[in-house]
């Protein structure tokens, strides 16, 4: 189990990654899940080692997608920014999890849980990538009226056009 202490100005608080969430972690893994996900935020006073051993308990209870992100306070009334994480400690962490037997891992200081999630779980290799192109025409896509039933937004079929080709 993981036990992170977080320390900011005299304040001590003890959160715990417990049994429980990585059981649950497990047993979806085990009933045949899509994909296992979590994620943790960077930068509320966290140590190294906490972190390794996190991400290490994550795995064992096959885990198979992670995401990092900057901790940013959303008020005053929560646990201040300890420390702004650089952008290659996001790169080491992502390989310490990669190098763990994670399928993916998003890092980086404006990761949040669904950053990328269409590529998160994405398991057919013959997949069309995102691109630029493919991103602009589903951010352009109409949004349904907001009385509608909820529906989830769905990529251009693979099918409907091809990669785009950079102009010389």
């Amino acid at each position: 189990m993981s036990e992170v202490l977080l320390s900011a100005k005299g304040l001590h608080k003890t959160y715990t990654l417990g049994q429980r969430s990585l059981e649950v972690l497990r047993r979806a893994a085990a009933a045949g899940a899509a994909a296992t996900k979590s994620g943790l935020m960077l930068g509320a006073g966290e140590r190294a080692e906490e972190i390794a051993q996190t991400v290490d308990d994550l795995q064992r209870a096959h885990c198979q997608i992670l995401t990092l992100g900057q901790y940013l306070s959303p008020s005053d009334q929560h646990l201040p920014v300890d420390r702004f994480v650089e952008p290659e400690e996001f790169v080491r962490w992502r390989q310490y999890a990669l190098d763990r037997g994670f399928r993916h891992v998003e890092a980086g200081p404006l990761v949040r849980s669904s950053y990328h999630a269409a590529l998160q779980v994405n398991t057919d290799p013959d997949a069309v990538p995102s691109t630029p192109a493919a991103d602009e025409r589903l951010a352009a896509a109409p949004l349904p009226p907001a009385d509608a039933p909820h529906q989830a937004r769905q990529r251009p079929d693979a099918s409907s056009h091809q990669r785009e080709q950079p102009n010389p």
